[in-house]
């Protein structure tokens, strides 16, 4: 696999990322799964506004989230040799494919109104999956990609395209 393969399918992870968040956001009780920022905002909010019941999701999709950072990367971490696309980033990949099979199985199972139990397993598998996606492509070493991190993406995209720019300009 050659880069542009690497970084057209980052791309589609990142979009991929931006639905599971809308999903979330709208279906599971104003949650995010793959923005942890936005959770905080939502904590701050709620908390502000004494609403300390309604952040319960946005602790859990938090924690939920970190700690599966914290797997990914402790299975990508293993010495391999160097590659575009290097093999422990693929099982990464495999076991969010498995957390998002999870979901969309508890989802289905669950029906129209989940019990709120409910939404707090498929909240926790749904950030999960976007934690191990977050860790792949830190494996990856693209910089300024998350997939997660629209924002930080953005910004190091602009900045890349600024420098490349510049330095065209300079040619001149």
């Amino acid at each position: 696999m050659g880069p542009r393969v690497r970084d057209a399918l980052l791309l589609t992870l990142t979009a991929a990322a931006g639905s599971a968040d809308a999903v979330s956001y709208l279906g599971l009780g104003r949650v995010f799964t793959a923005n942890m920022t936005g959770n905080l905002v939502l904590l701050g909010i709620a908390i502000g506004q004494s609403e300390l019941a309604g952040s319960v999701r946005s602790v859990i999709a938090f924690a939920v989230f970190g700690v599966s950072v914290l797997v990914g990367i402790r299975l990508t971490g293993r010495p391999e040799p160097t590659a575009v696309w290097p093999r422990s980033a693929t099982v990464v990949m495999v076991v969010e494919l498995c957390l998002l099979g999870a979901f969309l199985a508890g989802w289905e199972i669950a029906g129209d109104r989940p019990a709120a139990l409910v939404l707090d397993i498929l909240v926790a598998l749904s950030a999960g999956a976007m934690g191990m996606q977050t860790a792949a492509a830190r494996r990856l070493g693209v910089v300024g990609v998350t997939t997660t991190f629209v924002t930080g993406m953005l910004t190091s995209l602009i900045a890349e395209l600024a420098a490349t720019f510049a330095l065209k300009a300079a040619t001149f």
